[in-house]
């Protein structure tokens, strides 16, 4: 049975299992007759973006994003090396996790932990990072993209410091895009449900 998910029955277990089996094989198909190859058959498929959708995208942080930070305890942070793309969990009590030192740049402790410092290893070749911001509770996603560095700023190591423990260094992403949106993804999935059964 796969772990978390004791609560559900065997048989939805397994009928997932089959369906994400299924799927894989489809995938690993070099002659999937029903792949995707052009950039207008894509479109043509899901039809034109709205310019209101455009709009959300802004080029530096502004009050609601500000606001979103404040209130978000957990990101889920993308990474790239030359082989592969990669994502790390982030998270903290609301305040602790981040904070935004103007509006193009964001702070972002690394505490103690595992030592695989994977994301770190990536920034030092690949400076790109995406962050995925999400405040419980909230339906509301906030989207950030831009370039990252790792520093031992030692204002920065201060800021963060929970129990006489400092981390053991700070992220501090420089924002190139960043978009707050409402996700049906959050409520389809019932994520902040206790109970979804």
């Amino acid at each position: 049975m796969l772990a978390g998910h004791a609560s559900l029955p065997q048989a939805v277990l397994d009928a997932t299992l089959q369906r994400h089996a299924t799927a894989a094989d489809l995938v690993t198909r070099s002659s999937d007759p029903y792949r995707i190859t052009r950039l207008e058959a894509l479109e043509a498929r899901y039809g034109a973006i709205s310019q209101r959708s455009r709009n959300k995208v802004s080029d530096q942080l502004l009050q609601e994003h500000c606001e979103f930070i404040a209130t978000a305890g957990f990101c889920v942070v993308a990474s790239a090396t030359e082989e592969f793309l990669d994502c790390s969990p982030r998270g903290d009590r609301p305040g602790e996790a981040f904070a935004v030192l103007d509006e193009h740049h964001i702070a972002m402790p690394d505490r103690r932990g595992n030592n695989r410092i994977d994301t770190l290893r990536h920034l030092l070749d690949d400076p790109r990072i995406g962050i995925l911001f999400l405040a419980q509770g909230t339906e509301q996603a906030l989207r950030v993209r831009g370039t990252a560095h790792v520093t031992l700023d030692p204002v920065l190591l201060s800021r963060f410091t929970l129990a006489d423990q400092a981390p053991r260094s700070i992220i501090v992403t420089r924002v190139t895009g960043v978009m707050l949106q409402n996700t049906r993804a959050i409520r389809r999935s019932g994520l902040w449900k206790p109970d979804i059964s």
